[in-house]
């Protein structure tokens, strides 16, 4: 791919124009000398060489290629990038392979795991922990209850075997306190419970491992991230859990239905797909919050996910075998079908900011999308031409927290090291263009405060003494006005008459307040009471994190005089205008030359002109009757350049031609014959 800079705009949008007329005038002035028709010719030919250069151009667009080595089923499944060396590695599960696609090269590579039927799951790549050197593959084997490791230099395996029937799926690496961690997907232990795990090298002690045994009512953990805080965040049937490994705390926070792959965004959000309601989920952890934005394809059930350096969310649709962009910024989502239907796209990873790597579990390939890098920026340059964009509604889920402390000793554990060699394979390829614009999404600032609340607690103590007078008594019993658990006290007065008198008082915890009963003149034992208050004070402290965006993404333009003219956005003439120019025009290299330069000139005078004929509805119906000859000559336009969508770029060309050419009659023929008619009567008055 390559930049499109402003000169090469400018040269483009001269050229192309240049071309025409040269085309034009040749065309009304062939029967010239010989000489006038030798520099036309030669003018023609120059001409005609830099069409054929507009049309070979390439076009502004996403590409998504699959890569492939053959018939054997492998079943890739999840894919981890090394960019720093341009491949990916890869599980391959069928196979019981660890495989290697190198990009520069154009092959795969593909060592056999030592223990078979292994059905390895996750892969991460990290360093080896024990040494922090190198770029190894860290992988779990889910069948074979094994973490390996994969030296791709030497081909040496190395296997540590997690406890019986514990089925480990995902894995991270934290490489700044280089521990590996990975979630086990099947309960055990007594009572039976789900695991996390984590292996790490003890220097002078040797290899360690640790399960934490999750909280009960969490199932299944699946997919796992590690932040750059050191937190592991994981997934589970119907939470996303966070744990805490200096203090080991689980904390548990409600999401949708069946959440799958998981990940974080520069500012710390947790993002996460829901196949239950196929949707992209951001739980903001300090506010307790989850929001979702449902996928426009149902029941594609979204699977792995990730979010690059634009804050652009990327995911794989594992049913309908598409790969997915969600913009937040503007609440757009882009979907790009693989070009094998059926392929089920399960792994992600990132190799550039304009290359997303992705895996078919069903196709048996590996695929990438590319996006131009001259989108990167979120320059407005070209306008969306996805057909499947469409614009989502944030949904907010409850976020109840449920928290748990568990401490577990870790343990020596076992290894073993194997030698295995690889096989080669040159790769096949298929692609697609789509049409496309790439999104940014900038963070400005990011600022904490910190709230601090004091609650006060009251408590009474009671004292009895005993005495005989006569006289007016008051007492004050306490009560309360919630809902929890209650006691009944009873008191008893006796009074001269020997008359038993019973005070039922009913206590509610913990509000408090309080009823005055009036006893009556006599004499009596009566109770006297103290009371005694004291105030304890706690302090909790809040952090609020404030994060400040601005959003920087590709937006269609206005058609802003036609729209003033109309009304309306929405008037039929608009879109079909807006329409044209975007879905058609700007998709091609020559169009979107022609359309940067036209826009610079037309939008500093249009927003003025516009406002100036809001005002007049005698001037909106004038600008709105001269606009139709522009509108049925684009009409005409649009039909033409459909039939030609097989050459985008000579459809465009074709089109401009054409374009030009009725505009001109409607617009220009009135004022030349006016012209002329003005002229000779000047001529007879003379």
């Amino acid at each position: 791919m390559r930049e499109v800079n402003e000169l090469e705009t400018i040269i483009g949008f001269v050229g192309l124009n240049v071309s025409m007329f040269v085309l034009l005038f040749v065309a009304g002035n062939l029967k010239s000398s010989r000489r006038m028709l030798w520099l036309r010719g030669l003018g023609l030919t120059a001409s005609a060489a830099f069409l054929i250069g507009l049309l070979i151009a390439p076009v502004s667009a996403a590409v998504i290629t699959e890569y492939w080595h053959g018939p054997n089923p492998a079943r890739p499944w999840e894919v981890a990038c090394d960019v720093s060396a341009n491949r990916a590695f890869y599980t391959a599960q069928m196979s019981n392979r660890i495989g290697l696609v190198e990009w520069g090269s154009g092959k795969f590579t593909e060592w056999n795991i030592p223990t078979s039927g292994s059905n390895p799951w996750g892969i991460a790549l990290g360093p080896e922990i024990s040494t922090d050197t190198g770029t190894f593959a860290w992988f779990t084997e889910s069948v074979g209850r094994r973490i390996g490791r994969l030296n791709p230099v030497t081909g040496e395996f190395v296997e540590w075997e997690v406890s019986a029937g514990s089925e480990p799926r995902d894995i991270a690496i934290d490489k700044a306190r280089l521990i590996v961690w990975f979630t086990e997907n099947q309960p055990t232990g007594s009572p039976s419970r789900y695991k996390i795990g984590k292996l790490t090298y003890v220097g002078g002690v040797g290899w360690r491992m640790t399960e934490y045994p999750v909280p009960s009512g969490i199932t299944n953990p699946n997919h796992i991230t590690v932040d750059n805080e050191g937190i592991v965040w994981f997934t589970a049937t119907t939470a996303v859990v966070r744990f805490n490994p200096f203090k080991g705390e689980f904390t548990a926070y409600a999401a949708p239905p069946d959440p799958k792959g998981i990940t974080f965004d520069k500012d710390g959000f947790i993002w996460f797909t829901s196949s239950g309601v196929w949707s992209i989920c951001r739980l903001n952890w300090w506010k307790n919050e989850t929001l979702y934005w449902q996928i426009p394809t149902s029941g594609c059930d979204p699977s792995e996910i990730l979010v690059d350096q634009d804050y652009n969310v990327w995911f794989t649709e594992f049913a309908t075998a598409k790969i997915g962009k969600f913009v937040p910024g503007t609440g757009d989502f882009y979907e790009y079908p693989t070009p094998t239907p059926g392929s089920q796209p399960y792994g992600l990873c990132i190799q550039s900011s304009d290359t997303i790597v992705f895996t078919e579990a069903q196709a048996n390939r590996l695929g990438r999308v590319f996006q131009p890098a001259w989108m990167a920026g979120g320059v407005d340059t070209i306008t969306t031409t996805v057909n499947w964009v469409s614009h989502a509604s944030t949904s907010t889920t409850a976020a109840a927290t449920t928290s748990a402390t568990t401490t577990i000793a870790s343990s020596a554990v076992g290894m073993s090291t194997t030698f295995t060699t690889s096989t080669q394979t040159q790769w096949s390829t298929t692609s697609s263009t789509i049409s496309e614009t790439k999104s940014v999404l900038y963070t400005s600032s990011t600022t904490t405060s910190t709230q601090t609340s004091t609650t006060t607690t009251v408590s009474t103590t009671t004292t009895l003494t005993t005495t005989s007078k006569t006289s007016t008594t008051t007492e004050t019993s306490t009560t309360t006005t919630s809902t929890s658990a209650t006691s009944t006290s009873t008191t008893t007065e006796i009074s001269s008459s020997t008359m038993t008198v019973t005070y039922p008082t009913t206590t509610y915890y913990p509000t408090i307040t309080s009823i005055t009963v009036s006893s009556w003149t006599t004499t009596s034992t009566s109770a006297s009471v103290t009371t005694t208050q004291t105030t304890m004070s706690s302090t909790q402290t809040m952090v609020v994190t404030n994060v400040v965006t601005v959003t920087s993404t590709p937006t269609a333009r206005q058609c802003i005089i036609a729209s003033a003219a109309h009304g309306s956005e929405l008037a039929p003439d608009v879109q079909f205008l807006r329409g044209f120019r975007d879905l058609s025009v700007q998709a091609t290299f020559a169009g979107g030359a022609f359309m940067e330069v036209f826009n610079a000139f037309y939008y500093s005078f249009s927003t003025g002109v516009a406002s100036y004929i809001v005002q007049y509805p005698a001037l909106q119906e004038t600008v709105k009757s001269l606009l139709y000859p522009l509108v049925a000559a684009l009409r005409l336009t649009s039909a033409v350049f459909s039939t030609l969508t097989f050459a985008p770029e000579m459809a465009v060309l074709a089109s401009g031609l054409l374009a030009s050419t009725l505009i001109g009659a409607a617009y220009l023929t009135p004022l030349i014959v006016t012209g002329k008619i003005c002229s000779r009567k000047l001529r007879r008055r003379n």
